[in-house]
């Protein structure tokens, strides 16, 4: 299989976060299967310690990967602790007890389940 085969395109550029431990049988996925040699890219914004690398598809697209030990399940209960969880279920009870319905006893409400970053979590949807 080549680059310039029909079925191996991406539509738009897109980049992956990718655990450190695989990153030599990724970038042979890279060059063997898609056969797209990946090349090292140096980025100010990018801080990692282990390089990016990037390919680039037939159609002009890109596919760019950093490699990581901060893997997604790691960042994302990073992201937990810092983000409240909406309980909307329980909002008309809650206002209730602040003296009835209201715009301010909403808010209220909504304002105590924010997290340390001032943002909320309203609903997750597991794809697996």
């Amino acid at each position: 299989m080549s680059a310039s085969a029909p079925d191996v395109a991406l539509m738009n550029t897109a980049h992956l976060y990718a655990r450190v431990s695989e990153k030599e049988r990724l970038l042979r996925f890279f060059t063997e299967v898609l056969g797209l040699p990946p090349r090292e890219v140096t980025v100010a914004y990018v801080t990692a310690k282990q390089p990016m690398y990037a390919v680039t598809f037939a159609n002009g697209a890109g596919l760019s990967v950093e490699f990581t030990d901060d893997a997604l399940d790691d960042v994302l209960t990073q992201l937990r602790q810092l983000i409240g969880t909406a309980a909307i279920e329980q909002y008309p009870r809650a206002m209730q007890q602040l003296d009835g319905i209201s715009q301010e006893n909403f808010e209220t409400v909504v304002r105590s389940q924010l997290g340390p970053s001032e943002f909320m979590f309203f609903h997750e949807i597991n794809h697996s």
